[in-house]
């Protein structure tokens, strides 16, 4: 990958597709991303960066499309149901992302990204959620995203259940024992 690079020096974005993709991404932000570093994801996708906040209201506009055309709109809640029928197509098996699609049926949407960034989209409210974990692992991203979620009151108790693994998701060593488990602190979030 060739993160950081200006779009214009990026020729691995020269396909249709992807300048239609980079355009509809541009659209749902609501700014020209073409102005930021660009990277292709795995499979040929734009992977352009953003201000966090960004991000955080183009998920909020996936969320609840009412300010868009009716044609985009109609495409997003078909991306919906797509999410909330094939959970595993967003991030295959075990994972916060297809288990949260799972487990809530669609009550939130979420989706991994590049360098530590997770969003949840949650149709019901409108509301979009972005992070990004600053040293760009994802190890912290499953009990973030958990942590808003349980603030929000987005989660029920069977769902917080079944999602247990992820809320505080155990540390191994590399002789496969359990030596810790991550938690956001407790002054994280206010009361």
């Amino acid at each position: 990958m060739h993160l950081g690079m200006p779009l214009e020096d990026f020729h691995l974005i020269d396909h249709p597709l992807q300048q239609l993709s980079l355009d509809g991404l541009c659209y749902q932000v609501g700014i020209d991303l073409r102005q930021y570093p660009m990277g292709v994801d795995g499979c040929g996708f734009p992977a352009p960066t953003m201000p966090l906040v960004d991000l955080g209201r183009a998920v909020a506009r996936f969320a609840k499309p009412v300010e868009l055309s009716d044609g985009r709109a109609k495409a997003i809640y078909q991306l919906q149901q797509a999410i909330t029928r094939n959970h595993l197509y967003a991030a295959g098996h075990g994972t916060v992302v297809s288990e949260l699609n799972q487990v809530t049926k669609g009550r939130v949407l979420a989706k991994t990204g590049a360098e530590g960034v997770l969003t949840a989209a949650l149709p019901e409210e409108g509301l979009g959620i972005a992070l990004k974990i600053s040293d760009g692992s994802a190890r912290a991203r499953s009990a973030t995203l958990l942590a808003i979620l349980d603030h929000l009151n987005a989660l029920s108790d069977e769902e917080k259940n079944q999602l247990q693994a992820h809320i505080t998701p155990q540390i191994e060593n590399s002789r496969g024992l359990v030596v810790g488990e991550i938690h956001p602190a407790h002054s994280w979030l206010p009361d």
